[in-house]
């Protein structure tokens, strides 16, 4: 995908008392809220947020999946999903519990939904040997 990806990063300060000092408590980095995003999923322990992006391309729209580790910091995953040819279209609505992204338990896989791809039917096959009856049963 290229394009330029933002994060975001809250952190919790304290004030030292008597000083003008700030002390860090704690810090998360979460992927930039954009506008693209389709659905967002957080892991059970909220270590790793999966979003589903959709950017027109032409004619067409791409959609990819991004999967972010909020530990470290890092983007985990970027996959073309609409490259892949396996599906239609992502579906990115849903509210809990009938959500259409969603990470396993172990948090080591994404689930979505998406359409079924239909494969184009072929009327006539040219290449079929009519005389043949074990090829006609092959072929359906």
């Amino acid at each position: 995908m290229k394009k330029s990806t933002r994060t975001q990063r809250s952190s919790v300060l304290e004030h030292i008392d008597g000083t003008k000092e700030l002390r860090l408590i704690s810090t998360t980095s979460l992927p930039l809220a954009s506008f693209e995003a389709q659905a967002i999923a957080y892991s059970p322990s909220n270590s790793m947020v999966a979003q589903i992006i959709t950017i027109p391309d032409g004619k067409e729209k791409k959609q990819y999946l991004r999967v972010f580790d909020q530990n470290e910091h890092v983007e985990v995953l970027c996959s073309d999903l609409s490259g892949q040819k396996k599906h239609g279209i992502i579906y990115g609505g849903g509210s809990a519990p009938f959500v259409s992204l969603r990470f396993s338990h172990g948090e080591g896989h994404v689930l979505y939904c998406a359409e079924r791809k239909v494969k184009t039917a072929e009327y006539y096959d040219a290449d079929l040997e009519w005389d043949n009856d074990e090829k006609i049963l092959e072929s359906n």
